[in-house]
């Protein structure tokens, strides 16, 4: 017993880390104002589903596809839209779109920081 513990001790101390180290590879300059400005826009459509779906302002919808559409061309090149239901959007990534899953996220975290100012 005495000596597999010796060997678990042993093993412990000589062990090192195999991850890998990544750096951020993100070099978009991010401007704040225009961030905000575009935010700001995407929330001012009424998208409200109410349960009765024919009560449902479907021009809402439509328009906010067309400002996502028209304002975030980038978006829409690197990751791929999907439709879900009626009005849904998902947007998933590719594998050659994982750099702008980074810049997403680095906006995000922008947009995380801006909202205790904007309350």
């Amino acid at each position: 017993m005495l000596a597999l513990l010796a060997v678990v001790f042993s093993n412990t101390l000589r062990f090192t880390s195999k991850q890998t180290q990544a750096e951020a590879r993100i070099n978009a300059a991010l401007d704040e104002q225009t961030l905000a400005e575009h935010l700001a826009g995407a929330i001012r459509f009424a998208t409200i589903s109410p349960q009765d779906s024919a009560q449902t302002d479907t021009a809402a919808f439509a328009d906010l596809h067309l400002y996502i559409r028209k304002t975030f061309p980038k978006v829409q090149a690197l990751l791929e839209r999907e439709v879900g239901g009626d009005y849904g959007l998902l947007f998933t990534r590719t594998k050659s779109s994982r750099s702008c899953v980074n810049l997403l996220l680095a906006l995000l975290r922008k947009i995380c920081h801006a909202l205790p100012v904007l309350g």
